[in-house]
């Protein structure tokens, strides 16, 4: 058996003792004292060297945790900033960890994959839309180059030619007739004979003819009719009126040409 027991100057021992049997019933008693810091000194250094190990596996874990986060961080990071590069339209993205042979290497390879693929669709689409971009302007051009053979056209006729809508607003009016009403072609468009200084006879007599052509969808020939220019001067013309069908959701249109 063993107990622990205080001497008087306040020490401690370990105390163990047995009952020791002799051949003739006598037995006694034999026992073992030791200070008690002595006895539990083996168990103390047993307990410094499990606290040395276990601190020794724990630094060594913490390592390992370091060493392979730095390994995972830095091709992720390389990711990172290859995504944002492609997003902003660089496609020259540095080196990825394309030779892993994990799962990173495996997200790294298809990220080039697609990064490849996007580079040529981006390419393609910029080579269509440069082609696009000629063929319009070309067309553009054309149309430009239409525009002032018709205006040529147009201006170099002595006769009136001229367009109104339902509204009696020009539309369209050659070098002519802007002559004759003291006035601009660009100023003349949007406008109506009554703007001008004009007799109220005559210019109730152009609108009556215009929606009689308007109204029957023929055309009017009006064999002469008097017209006072801008400068007062009176003219003698002959008028042909047709009526122009409407365009999509646009309004009917008369075209009115006189000599």
């Amino acid at each position: 058996k063993w107990a622990i027991l205080t001497a008087k100057d306040g020490r401690q021992f370990l105390v163990g003792h047995a009952k020791v049997q002799g051949q003739q019933r006598v037995g006694g008693f034999v026992g073992v004292a030791r200070p008690l810091d002595q006895a539990y000194e083996p168990i103390y250094q047993l307990r410094n060297q499990m606290l040395g190990i276990g601190f020794g596996l724990a630094a060594a874990v913490i390592a390992l945790a370091l060493v392979v986060a730095a390994r995972l961080a830095r091709p992720i990071d390389l990711l990172t900033s290859g995504a944002k590069a492609v997003a902003s339209g660089n496609f020259a993205v540095g080196i990825l960890p394309t030779k892993r042979q994990d799962e990173i290497g495996s997200l790294a390879r298809a990220f080039d994959h697609m990064r490849e693929d996007l580079h040529l669709l981006t390419l393609s689409l910029e080579q269509r839309v440069q082609a696009r971009t000629v063929e319009l302007e070309s067309a553009n051009l054309q149309l430009q180059n239409q525009h002032a053979f018709l205006r040529q056209v147009l201006d170099i006729n002595p006769g009136f030619i001229c367009v109104k809508d339902q509204g009696g607003y020009f539309t369209l009016a050659n070098q002519a007739v802007a002559d004759a009403y003291g006035a601009s072609v660009e100023s003349l468009i949007g406008k109506r004979d009554a703007d001008f200084n004009l007799p109220a006879d005559q210019v109730e007599r152009s609108r009556q003819d215009d929606l009689d052509v308007l109204s029957s969808g023929r055309e009017k020939i009006i064999s002469e009719e008097a017209f006072t220019d801008a400068a007062g001067k009176l003219r003698w013309l002959r008028t042909v009126k047709w009526p122009l069908a409407a365009q999509s959701a646009g309004q009917s249109q008369v075209l009115g040409v006189s000599v």
